[in-house]
């Protein structure tokens, strides 16, 4: 079976609209760090506990015989279009996966690969790999197929970080050697590390545009490469991440500490830093799928999880569809199929 994801109309709705200006980046030796801004002009969202040993279906509506994978790994994610369907996240391995928008995408031919979702990507790559090679080598057997135009930001708690796009009808990854700056922001990557050279060397001036894309990535990997060790690096990330973010349009800022195994987040309407410890959550399916709201206060405790149900991933996507131009005329049938797609998830253990 190859086809495994809905109709076109539906591809819009599994995405966010253009970011205003997303940067994500990494740094740290000793303590590994991934850090997100994530820029819009709709701040709703939920932050999702999800589980190891769930067998999960490829295809978004229930078709007879959809073909699925099984979750290896638990991971914390933040979405806005329902519950599997992330705009980034870190898994229990240290895995970090984020997506940021890049006019000009162009994704492969289709092929004998099955299809997935861009932010359903997210998801699988947080289920099933551990590092940076194991999450591009699941390109191998899955091809994204959308008409949002992504691109992704990947980092393992190794040190190793890596940009994958796709353009002109080819994927291209820049990892290692070819990622000496892990910044990545919405300018293809070798672009913008051309213009950030290019500016170290005086060779051209700052863009008029402060906030724009090649400005923001100009100014993380300065602050990236002026972190002398000391100090702490979540607080040097969160740094950054105002520094880079713009005054209107930044929703989420959210922390990875990759080698601690925790996520540090503040949002727009609650700027209250909330933590949330890995190692503290318990990620077997057979316990209740946890989530909370990413404006939710923090509580005496720390952050705090209620059950996941239904009616919240429905109440979440008919907000955030409302607020999407392109989204607010999708039917209730088709927000009430994707609320319902975890649905048939089942725990195998």
């Amino acid at each position: 079976m190859k086809r495994s994801i809905l109709p076109l109309v539906l591809a819009f709705a599994l995405a966010p609209e253009p970011c205003v200006g997303c940067t994500s980046f990494a740094f740290g030796d000793s303590a590994r760090i991934v850090a997100k801004n994530y820029d819009w002009n709709v701040g709703v969202g939920l932050v999702i506990v999800n589980q190891r040993g769930v067998e999960k279906p490829f295809s978004l509506a229930p078709v007879p015989g959809s073909p699925t994978w099984t979750s290896r790994y638990g991971s914390v994610t933040f979405t806005q279009y329902g519950r599997d369907l992330p705009q980034g996240g870190m898994n229990e391995q240290g895995l970090v996966v984020e997506v940021l928008w890049l006019e000009g995408t162009s994704y492969p031919p289709d092929d004998d690969r099955l299809d997935i979702g861009c932010s359903q990507w997210v998801q699988y790559a947080l289920d099933t790999a551990a590092t940076v090679a194991e999450a591009r080598g699941v390109l191998d057997s899955v091809q994204i197929r959308s008409t949002v135009p992504l691109h992704f930001f990947v980092a393992d708690r190794h040190g190793d970080a890596a940009s994958l796009e796709f353009l002109k009808g080819a994927e291209i990854g820049h990892c290692g050697a070819d990622m000496p700056v892990q910044v990545l922001t919405n300018t293809p990557y070798a672009t913008a590390l051309v213009y950030h050279r290019a500016r170290m060397d005086g060779s051209v001036e700052e863009e008029p545009d402060d906030s724009g894309s090649q400005n923001r990535f100009v100014r993380a990997a300065t602050m990236i490469q002026g972190y002398a060790g000391s100090g702490d690096p979540v607080d040097y990330a969160f740094q950054i991440l105002e520094a880079v973010a713009h005054p209107e349009f930044t929703q989420w800022s959210i922390v990875y500490d990759q080698t601690g195994r925790t996520v540090y987040f503040r949002t727009r309407e609650m700027p209250t830093r909330r933590v949330v410890v890995m190692d503290c959550i318990d990620f077997t399916c057979t316990t209740p799928v946890a989530m909370m709201s990413v404006d939710a206060p923090p509580g005496d405790h720390g952050v705090e999880w209620r059950p996941y149900t239904r009616e919240a991933n429905l109440d979440l996507i008919r907000r955030a569809y409302a607020a999407t131009p392109f989204l607010s005329s999708l039917s209730d049938s088709i927000r009430a199929m994707v609320a319902s797609y975890p649905d048939r998830s089942r725990c195998m253990q």
